[in-house]
């Protein structure tokens, strides 16, 4: 019993030295200074544009939100959130000029079943110096995402406001507009522009339909709920 009882004691010590090991390397891992950071954007979004320097042919999958960071030693941090799911994205780096081999490939990532990624690519250890490019992410020879930043609607606010009010709601569709839609049982109007990022299944304002159950996150203002976020969910509203 009491060999027993040592075996069990000497087996948790060594799962809790793994587990504080695995912890303190998850946590304490130095990247070095972050050098560059940008925000993932959907080709799609974008103003189409024939003469752009982004690789053409464009695609739109879809994509919730997304972050590229350049860190000090020598290491590309990606970070995506539903994107499409299991698919495998090429990485590349792009300068800023028209040549046909302006950009050159930094590795692979591939989604999980949510269409999440985190990864860490290496930069190319001979490629030291000063660099301005952007980052491209592409799946089956098409350009999906683009490194950039989205300049919010609106009137900047002024300087002393306190912050528009968040909102989370959920209900069913009742009806929907040009730039808005009802939930049947919010009284105010959700309102879209080009920055709400549809979820999941949904691509775009036109893929709602009449019934369909939905997650809303968004900010409060004087014409309705500003949607940041809009999500179908599974479920009728009883």
């Amino acid at each position: 019993m009491k060999n027993s009882l040592k075996r069990w004691q000497a087996a948790v010590i060594v799962s809790a030295a793994v587990l504080s090991l695995a912890v303190t390397a998850k946590d304490h891992r130095d990247l070095g200074p972050k050098l560059w950071q940008a925000e993932i954007l959907r080709v799609d979004r974008l103003p189409a544009d024939p003469a752009s320097i982004i690789p053409l042919p464009w695609g739109n999958d879809p994509l919730a939100d997304g972050s590229v960071e350049v860190r000090g030693k020598g290491q590309v941090k990606l970070d995506l959130e539903s994107a499409a799911p299991n698919t495998t994205y090429n990485v590349l780096a792009c300068r800023l000029s028209a040549a046909a081999d302006r950009c050159a490939v930094l590795g692979t990532v591939e989604t999980d079943s949510n269409g999440d990624v985190k990864a860490l690519l290496d930069w190319p250890a001979a490629a030291t110096g000063a660099h301005s490019v952007f980052f491209v992410l592409q799946r089956n020879g098409m350009t999906m995402y683009v490194s950039g930043f989205t300049m919010p609607a609106g009137t900047p606010p002024v300087p002393g406001t306190p912050p528009a009010a968040e909102i989370e709601v959920k209900g069913e569709v009742a009806s929907i507009g040009s730039n808005f839609f009802i939930i049947s049982s919010v009284t105010q109007p959700v309102l879209v522009d080009q920055n709400t990022k549809f979820l999941g299944t949904l691509k775009s304002l036109a893929d709602l339909q009449p019934g369909m159950m939905v997650e809303v996150s968004g900010t409060v203002t004087q014409s309705g709920i500003l949607a940041a976020r809009v999500k179908a969910v599974m479920g009728k509203k009883k």
